[in-house]
């Protein structure tokens, strides 16, 4: 590892910092289809492979045309927009950006310009896009390509109109832009204030050795911000290459999406940097940061951890620098796609809003949330590490394919919860991360799900205030349970084929539901008969939208029929609180069933393993509507089945009181013959359908003494949560009381 000042790095060159090798890649077959990973750039258009036009002499448009496909990709994304006053419309596509952004940190403010290269759907002589009235913009120029000459020229007249609340601006036109030529918009010599509530393009500050105040500047552009620092077409679905320049004063340095390529001096107190151009990507994960960082570099120099200089060591960025280059390495394998940039960068700044953003190739984190202390307990190092695995996962889902529209932000953090554990958990088996999956994501999605009038994984938003509620423990906790569920459904194979399919299918594009499960049904139909793993005659997308787009939690009601040996299903919806709609009798599901498990299959000698293989095939599907399914099962009267084991399936199972017995005495006798996650579950659920009245408490509170032998964190923090919830209940009462003071309770 390597440790430098970067203010000497801007007056000695590029050397280091503008090197760019690759993430090492081992060899030897990898991938889902045990075959070498393929390269993101091999999936690029032709027309995607080209250097931005130069500003004085531009390249012909037709070099940056989108293709056909890539249009109606395109289109399709953001068809919806043109009935949503706060969309976009699609008339317009932005292909390239040229920014340039000379912040003046000292003082405050930046200024900048841009240039937006566009290609035209449909005649219009109004542009909309985003750019916040907190920008001082002075003018707007519009120029047309003229194939005859090889330049852009000046077009008519454009005024500028003041930006509504979520930031979006008319520029009215004297002529209209027509279909087939090509544009270019240009803002010149606008300017802003660094902002100071942690979003856009914004001020952070930090006190050096001495006590000083050292300033920098840095970005948040997600929820959607970019529109804060520079006009833009801020919506996901509007991918674009960017060219980068930052000027900045001496003693400051800029890190971007891209390497640095070039690096002058207009005069003797500014650098002036210059950064490679991007890959197609949305504007909310564009980012820089400029500061007098120092950085620890892995032997590669392609893997940096960047920090101010009195928090920075070697040892603060060990945990950093070990997980990510190995997280990189085993996303490769998972996905069958290599990481699509030559670095990654890793910022730790001072005041954060999140916890850490994705931003490709400069992932930006809370500072405690990226480097450690000697004094870091485990459960933050546990903390950095999945965080730093969540943000690498994103580079593949959520930056290589990004969500559509912020309906569907699922699909960017379920994806980067379910990595944050699996990855971890490959890097740092010892965490045991899969256990303590159960509770700290499938317990909390639970929890927040059976709220009353809570919102699907996907649905409609429209306004700024809309999209950050977005970013809820629905979308991150459920959504991981429910990806978590789907890998064990179809077996991890044809989980990671569908994977690899559904990004390699929509590289540099846009996701959607339909697009994941499109692939899902492909790569099952592929692994054998029509769908194996899914009911009869129903496409994958019907099951897993009874899942995404419906909230709610199901309880999975299993009755033994112990004289026919068999147990009767039945499915409803999970309340803490009723719903005050008597006629609401609750959302139903395709509900995946595994084969019970007995004493008589359950070998403690065969783990179940998270990836290794399916915990239990699904047998059978409860369909919803259907009150009652009857399933043969091999245990006797007096053996204990269990239904859903480790909490596969993103529900509850209520058992007949017989069998609820039957299993606290298995616990309490053989707690080894249940997995850590198993026993979890079993706490969790008889204390919550308690809590729900579906439970006497009679029969839940008695798995609470199975703490007293209990050894895994993840049993105690289902015990913990149950209990805080009891005290809770209890303050205001006698018995409540008499526990606070060590009374015998009335």
């Amino acid at each position: 590892m390597a440790r430098c000042c970067l203010t000497l790095l801007a007056l000695a060159g590029l050397a280091l910092l503008a090197a760019s090798s690759p993430v090492p890649r081992p060899k030897g077959p990898a991938g889902p289809a045990s075959a070498a990973p393929r390269s993101p750039l091999d999936l690029l258009d032709d027309h995607t492979r080209t250097l931005a036009p130069d500003m004085a002499d531009p390249l012909p448009p037709a070099r940056h045309r989108a293709s056909p496909r890539a249009a109606a990709l395109r289109n399709a994304a953001v068809k919806a927009a043109s009935s949503d006053p706060y969309r976009l419309p699609t008339s317009l596509i932005p292909i390239l950006y040229q920014v340039t952004m000379h912040p003046q940190v000292d003082k405050g403010i930046f200024y900048g310009a841009t240039d937006i290269y566009l290609n035209v759907n449909k005649a219009t002589n109004v542009i909309k896009l985003h750019a916040s009235n907190d920008l001082n913009i002075p003018s707007v120029e519009i120029f047309r390509y003229n194939p005859d000459f090889g330049k852009y020229y000046g077009y008519g007249e454009a005024k500028l109109m003041r930006a509504t609340a979520e930031g979006l601006r008319r520029i009215t036109l004297s002529q209209a832009l027509e279909p087939g030529k090509h544009y270019m918009i240009r803002f010149q010599n606008f300017a802003g204030r660094l902002r100071d509530d942690l979003k856009g393009f914004y001020l952070s500050s930090y006190k050096d050795a001495s006590g000083n105040t050292v300033r920098l500047a840095t970005t948040q552009f997600e929820p959607p911000a970019a529109r804060y620092a520079f006009p833009c077409f801020d919506e996901p679905s509007f991918k674009a290459r960017f060219k980068i320049i930052i000027e900045t004063d001496l003693s400051l340095y800029p890190r971007s999406n891209m390497p640095a390529i070039r690096q002058t001096m207009p005069d003797l107190a500014t650098l002036r940097t210059e950064f490679d151009e991007t890959l197609p990507m949305s504007t909310y994960l564009l980012a820089w940061v400029v500061s007098d960082y120092s950085f620890v570099a892995n032997d590669d120099n392609d893997f940096l951890t960047f920090g101010r200089s009195n928090a920075l060591t070697e040892d603060s960025a060990y945990l950093s620098q070990m997980v990510g280059p190995e997280a990189l390495l085993k996303l490769r394998d998972f996905t069958g796609l290599a990481y699509a940039l030559p670095k990654v960068d890793q910022f730790a700044i001072p005041d954060f809003d999140a916890g850490a953003m994705e931003n490709w190739g400069l992932v930006t984190y809370r500072e405690e949330y990226l480097l450690e202390t000697s004094r870091t307990p485990i459960r933050i190092r546990e903390f950095i590490a999945t965080t730093v695995c969540h943000e690498l996962g994103h580079q593949w889902t959520g930056n290589l394919v990004t969500l559509d529209w912020w309906s569907n932000t699922w699909l960017n953090e379920a994806f980067a919860t379910y990595f944050e554990n699996v990855i971890c958990d490959q890097i740092i088996p010892e965490w045991k991360l899969m256990d303590k999956y159960v509770t700290d994501n499938v317990h909390v999605g639970i929890d927040h799900d059976v709220v009353l009038n809570q919102v699907a994984m996907s649905s409609p938003v429209s306004t700024i205030k809309e999209i950050e509620d977005k970013f809820d423990r629905i979308t991150y906790k459920k959504g991981g349970a429910v990806l978590r569920m789907f890998e064990h459904v179809l077996g991890t194979d044809v989980w990671k084929k569908a994977l690899h399919r559904y990004l390699s299918v929509n590289a540099f594009r846009n996701g959607s539901p339909d697009r994941l499960f499109k692939a899902i049904d492909a790569e099952a139909k592929s692994a054998g008969s029509p769908l194996p793993t899914t009911p009869e005659k129903v496409s994958f997308a019907t099951v897993a939208k009874t899942w995404t787009e419906q909230a709610g939690v199901p309880v999975l009601t299993a009755t033994r029929l112990y004289t026919k040996g068999a147990v009767a299903f039945s499915q409803q919806q999970l309340y803490y609180e009723k719903p005050s709609d008597t006629d609401f009798t609750g959302n139903s599901w395709y509900i995946p069933i595994p084969e019970p498990i007995n004493p008589k299959t359950n070998k403690t000698d065969n783990k179940w393993g998270w990836s290794l293989k399916p915990v239990a095939e699904t047998k059978r599907w409860l369909a919803p509507g259907v009150t009652n399914m009857q399933m043969d099962v091999d245990a006797a009267a007096s053996e204990w089945l269990l239904i859903n084991p480790n909490q596969i399936g993103y529900y509850l199972v209520n058992y007949d009181v017989t069998n609820w017995k039957l299993l606290l005495d298995a616990l309490k006798s053989t707690p080894a013959a249940f997995d850590a996650s198993t026993r979890t579950q079993l706490i969790h659920d008889a204390l919550a359908l308690a809590r729900a009245g579906l439970l006497d408490y009679n029969v839940a509170l008695p798995f609470l003494e199975v703490l007293r032998t209990e050894r895994e964190a993840a049993p105690w923090r289902a015990g913990i949560e149950a209990l805080t919830f009891l005290a809770g209940s209890l303050t205001t009462t006698d018995a409540g009381y008499a526990l606070q003071v060590g009374a015998d309770p009335p």
